[in-house]
This record gives structure tokens, sequence and C-alpha cells, in this order.
């Protein structure tokens, strides 16, 4: 068995609008499509696919499931989206509790949101040149925000079940606590060694300000 397990983790189905899916869909086909930028990656890591809105692989649109990659395995189910559509971060935390035991079997773990795209390999050939925690330090619109930008980083699965074991989830619904400044305060308030990069090689659509970010 490999060290390194990558998670692509999305949420395909999260409002009834056609049009808002079809933008969503294009955006999931489009970052899976990029994964071609790291194919040598990929071949030194086992791979999962999971979707907490839907229940089995038909209710995917077949321009999606065509393009996950063949290798990876397929998880779908709705029991992993309680916390979801409260705070999006909760929701990806809550996706990776349940997949805590498989979790548990590698010695790296790479969290990697499909409905991103891939522009370079940098962050990823950084890792397999130094495994390490890593990580895009700041926000999007912020740099210096205090704060891990988290649709990918590359984390010691040690360090990230004791995390899964800690975080209360509904204290970060209940108090509007994102992922992105929860995980940053564990890491440092724990002195836990992490390397960060200035250029994560990723495109992001920021749905909600209807703006593409290049992280």
């Amino acid at each position: 068995m490999k060290n390194i397990l990558l998670g692509l983790q999305t949420s395909y189905k999260t409002t009834s609008d056609e049009a808002e899916l079809g933008h969503r869909a294009a955006w999931i086909r489009n970052g899976l499509n990029s994964l071609s930028i790291i194919d040598d990656f990929i071949t030194k890591c086992d791979c999962y696919y999971m979707d907490n809105t839907v229940n089995q692989e038909d209710e995917l649109p077949d321009f999606v499931r065509n393009v996950i990659p063949k290798s990876a395995e397929r998880v779908y189910s709705t029991e992993a989206n309680h916390y979801g559509t409260i705070n999006k971060g909760a929701g990806v935390i809550e996706m990776m509790q349940y997949v805590k035991d498989k979790i548990k079997n590698y010695e790296w773990y790479v969290h990697h949101e499909p409905r991103t795209v891939i522009r370079h390999s940098g962050m990823f050939d950084s890792f397999l040149s130094e495994p390490s925690n890593l990580f895009k330090v700041g926000s999007p619109a912020n740099p210096n925000e205090n704060s891990f930008w988290t649709g990918t980083f590359f984390i010691h699965t040690k360090n990230l079940i004791d995390y899964l074991d800690r975080v209360d989830l509904d204290t970060l619904c209940n108090e509007s606590i994102s992922i992105e400044f929860h995980i940053r305060n564990f890491i440092e308030s724990r002195s836990i060694p992490y390397r960060s990069v200035d250029d994560a090689g990723i495109i992001w659509n920021d749905v909600a300000a209807g703006i593409n970010y290049f992280v």
C-alpha cells in the first residue's frame, strides 16, 4: 500500500437551481480534467473521490462521472452532510471524519477540492521533494489573513486525526468559525511544524463574489 492518500472531496448537488448546478458541475469537470497536470503525483498515491450530496454515482452528470480518475475509490453518502449547509468548512471536516478509518492507514493525507483548477504542479512537486505539512498561508484575497487556504493542503495523518478527534463542528457552525482560521490556529497553537508556499498553482472560483482567484 502507498503511504499517501489523496482525498478529492466535493459537493455537487448543493442547490435545486439548474443554472447554478450547471456552473458547479462545469467547474468540477474542469478541475478533474486538470488533474492530468499532476499525473505523476497521482501514481504515487491511493485516491478517493467523495461527494456528500449524492448517494450513488448516477446522480452526477455524465460529463463529471467520465472524468473521475479511474484509480479513485468512490464514496457517495448524504450521511456526511449534516453541517455543510450551515458552515462549508465544517462540511469539509465532516467528510474527512466520515472516512477517518481510511485516512488512518496512511502516513500523509492530501486534501484537494476538485471544484478548483490546477494551473501547475508546483505545490505537489514541493511536497514530493520534501514531505511535510504544507499549506498556502492567507486567503486568496488577503495573503496576510490569519488563515490557511484549504482548497489544497498536505498534512501528516497523525496531525489530521488529532484535529478530527478534537474539532467541535457545532461550535464552528454556531460561532461562524471558518475552517481556514481554525486549522491554522490548531497547527500553530500546538507548534506543529509546517512549510508554506507563495503560489498554490490553483484557480479557485468564488461563487458568491463571482471572482476567479489565482491562489
